[in-house]
């Protein structure tokens, strides 16, 4: 019988942690292409900022 308890347990867990999942990715909205334009480029930008830095560029004295 324990085997057969824990079966059905973990198939219940299972099929309630895909349906969180998946409500999880019901919220979010895709993105337009106009905003991962802006996300790229901000990420790109700020990649050169971090290697700058590295660097030594730019420092005020």
């Amino acid at each position: 019988m324990g085997q057969h308890a824990n079966a059905r347990a973990w198939a219940e867990f299972e099929r309630l942690d895909r349906q969180r999942q998946d409500q999880s990715f019901e919220d979010e909205q895709p993105q337009t292409e106009a905003e991962r334009a802006a996300e790229w480029d901000r990420q790109y930008w700020d990649r050169i900022d971090a290697e700058a830095r590295l660097m030594g560029v730019g420092e005020w004295k």
